[in-house]
């Protein structure tokens, strides 16, 4: 729960206490209940429709007009966490496009929009397998849907946002727990989930009080021949989660633990990084440096930011093995980088040169080698990495992050545990060039293989940006992923199929 917001929650809670006990959530003075339950006096709402063709109650398909806009489908009741609280469609055509789209939107919502592009709406769209929270850019979850696919969509209590007080005023007033729940239910925060064939694929947390006209089941078709069968009383059972694994962790299909040679201050869930640092100090820098080097059949990777933290001190590049551990990915030799926070390039220093627009939440940024074509590299060979296990002359490059200590790196005698300073904001990069960084390189020597030149270059949303000549350091070029500021939260693929 915010912070600024629970002070005064409490308050309310105590004023009227005594009030509330005997009262349902419907009889609530000045609170409209739309998301939770429909007030006793708000006239019952129908279902919207336009451009769309309903064969049954429950079979829906698509009806061009002349401009050949969205079809949008609105229910008539909103959802309730309680009772209505999950919806389901299966694609009976995909249609031309299979550009099927399923979500949750105010009761006015525009019936020519999509849900999930407009503010204050969620969709998941079956066209790209992505997942939209109130704006244009999407977050790539699962492939493209095909017929006999299940969506849905439902909403569900957050538990770990109830007052801490809760718990203690039950067991003082007694009474039903539900009902004790629902009291409260305007004043907690909900997770709106999706679902691809009954599997949890993605959520987002929405606080009710937000959305007082609440939130309404909307299916979206956009290519001719398009149908689907609607299901507004599915019951979702999910399959069996330890306890111990969070709502983030549903989103994961594997572990991608052995990608990895080591993780610093960057927390690893599936194909996930979030950067778990103090963020406090230009120390504080969180680092997740891939296992393998980029080679000629292995020369491109991305991340997608998924949440751009409190600064989006978020960076993207190449290091050479030993690369310092609290050393933004760029800032020292050895190294290249594209930061999103300010869209600069840096190669080996503190001063950055101009390459693109800043990057924000949904934005995906990419980092690549082009070779020359006579490239003879002086690194590992693919039968050493084959025979890996066997190799005692290598075995350096393949330990895993936890096999790591900080003495492998040279990190860090310039940090502090105890200091909370602030600095690091108000540093200009020029000082940090100066006062730090040169004094690394001094002691910090790089090897480069100065046969050949090769071109890194760095993308941004499948668009190339920038470019550099450089020289491969001695061992190869490492993907490297950096953080820098609290929440930052990254999707990481080190094996697109474009690059």
């Amino acid at each position: 729960m915010d912070a600024a917001l629970q002070p005064r929650l409490l308050r309310v809670f105590r004023l009227n206490a005594d009030n509330v006990r005997d009262m349902v959530p419907q009889q609530w003075p000045g609170v409209r209940y739309g998301l939770i339950a429909a007030g006793n006096n708000e006239v019952a709402r129908k279902a919207q429709w336009e451009r769309v063709t309903l064969e049954s109650d429950d079979l829906l398909s698509y009806a061009p007009d002349e401009k050949s806009l969205p079809g949008v489908y609105i229910a008539a009741n909103a959802m309730h966490p309680d009772a209505n609280d999950y919806f389901e469609i299966e694609i009976i055509d995909c249609g031309l496009s299979g550009d099927i789209a399923i979500g949750l939107v105010p009761c006015n919502h525009p019936l020519d929009q999509l849900p999930g592009l407009v503010s204050g709406t969620l969709g998941y769209h079956s066209g790209d397998g992505k997942i939209y929270f109130g704006h244009q850019r999407g977050t790539s979850v699962t492939s493209k849907c095909e017929v006999g696919d299940r969506i849905g969509c439902g909403i569900r209590i957050d538990n770990s946002q109830l007052p801490p007080h809760f718990a203690a005023s039950r067991i003082k007033h007694g009474g039903n727990a539900r009902v004790n729940m629902l009291r409260l239910l305007p004043f907690l925060k909900l997770r709106v989930f999706f679902t691809l064939n009954g599997n949890e694929i993605a959520s987002s947390m929405i606080t009710p009080l937000l959305y007082r006209g609440g939130l309404y089941p909307a299916i979206a078709l956009c290519s001719p021949g398009e149908e689907v069968k609607l299901n507004l009383n599915s019951r979702w059972i999910p399959p069996f989660v330890p306890e111990s694994i969070s709502d983030d962790s549903l989103m994961c299909v594997d572990s991608y633990e052995d990608d990895w040679l080591r993780l610093h201050d960057v927390r690893l869930n599936g194909c996930y990084l979030e950067y778990c640092g103090r963020g406090k100090s230009i120390l504080d820098v969180g680092l997740a440096q891939a296992r393998r080097p980029l080679d000629t059949r292995y020369h491109y990777f991305e991340i997608e930011i998924i949440d751009p933290g409190e600064n989006c001190y978020i960076a993207i590049g190449l290091t050479k093995r030993d690369y310092p551990s609290r050393s933004h990915p760029g800032w020292n030799p050895g190294s290249i980088a594209y930061h999103a926070d300010d869209g600069k390039i840096f190669v080996g220093s503190g001063g950055g040169d101009p390459l693109a627009p800043k990057c924000h939440r949904g934005d995906i940024m990419g980092c690549g080698i082009i070779y020359p074509s006579d490239y003879n590299p002086c690194t590992i060979t693919d039968d050493k990495w084959s025979s890996r296990k066997d190799s005692s002359d290598e075995s350096d490059y393949f330990r895993t992050h936890e096999e790591y200590s900080e003495t492998d790196f040279d990190s860090d005698e310039l940090y502090d545990e105890n200091d909370d300073s602030d600095d690091f904001r108000r540093i200009p990069l020029s000082a940090i060039n100066d006062q730090i960084y040169k004094r690394r390189a001094a002691k910090n020597e790089v090897k480069y293989d100065m046969s050949t030149k090769v071109i890194v270059y760095f993308t941004r949303n499948g668009k190339t940006v920038g470019e550099k000549e450089v020289y491969i350091p001695e061992g190869g070029f490492f993907p490297t992923v950096g953080m820098l500021s609290t929440a930052e939260k990254v999707k990481v693929d080190l094996h697109p199929m474009t690059g």
